[in-house]
């Protein structure tokens, strides 16, 4: 899969790795596939699970939305976990729910899943980590910044599942999916409850666990604000294209569409 790694983000060129990567195996199962079925060969447990799960397209059950129906899942028992004590098993289970993000997209557009159910099932996995998290960090949180995470992460819910739907219905074309600061902000809210981890496992060093806790702070206040940024990028799509174009230098700028 050739793709130019020139003016990409790291974000992007993650994506096209990982879905070549995937892809390359996808090609490889429908060829073995197609040639037991020309052949009259049984597929075996392995390539029955294959074909029945990814090959054989589903609106529902593909393995990018078990990923996030998995991250959902597992936000309650990290939440029950995080605030009965037991921190070292909460960040395993938040390392994991990171992970199942980290490769549900790819998974998506490696295998042909992209659907519409997973546009919604992927935000209310991803709200329902941050939820858990909020909540499970609530004492160790100042409440502007509560209160603000927690307001864009509706808006943005909101967003995503009732008023892009509708306007879509409405002949208002409006892009499914996360956007670029969507994607921003959701790396700065993992980077400051992961800093926040390490402030309660370096308790016993003061002066590194207050650092780490300021650094935790800075990275939930910048989630605040590329939320802010995602949400009127999803509401008004050409304020921030038009916005960027003057703020580029003239060397770089292109002509807007």
């Amino acid at each position: 899969m050739p793709f130019n790694k020139r003016n990409r983000p790291w974000a992007r060129l993650k994506d096209l790795y990982l879905i070549a990567f995937f892809r390359k195996y996808y090609r490889l199962w429908r060829q073995e596939i197609n040639r037991r079925e020309e052949l009259g060969q049984p597929l075996g447990v392995r390539l029955y699970l294959v074909n029945n799960l990814i090959v054989q397209k589903g609106q529902y059950l593909t393995p990018a939305n078990l990923l996030s129906l998995l991250r959902a899942f597992l936000a309650y028992p990290f939440f029950i976990l995080l605030t009965n004590g037991y921190v070292g098993a909460a960040a395993t289970i938040y390392l994991v729910m990171v992970l199942t993000d980290f490769f549900d997209g790819p998974l998506a557009k490696a295998f042909y899943h992209v659907t519409k159910s997973g546009k919604y099932i992927d935000p209310l996995a991803d709200k329902c980590g941050t939820a858990a998290m909020l909540f499970g960090w609530r004492g160790h949180l100042p409440n502007p910044i509560f209160y603000s995470i927690i307001g864009t992460a509706l808006c943005l819910l909101f967003l995503a599942t009732v008023a892009k739907p509708l306007a879509n219905a409405l002949g208002l074309e409006r892009k499914s999916g996360a956007n670029s600061f969507g994607k921003w902000k959701f790396a700065a809210e993992c980077a400051g409850f992961i800093t926040l981890f390490l402030v309660y496992f370096s308790s016993n060093f003061t002066l590194l666990s207050h650092l780490l806790y300021l650094v935790a702070l800075i990275f939930l206040s910048s989630s605040i604000i590329l939320g802010a940024a995602s949400i009127i990028e999803h509401a008004f799509p050409s304020v921030l294209t038009k916005l960027s174009y003057y703020l580029t230098p003239t060397a770089y700028k292109k002509t807007p569409m």
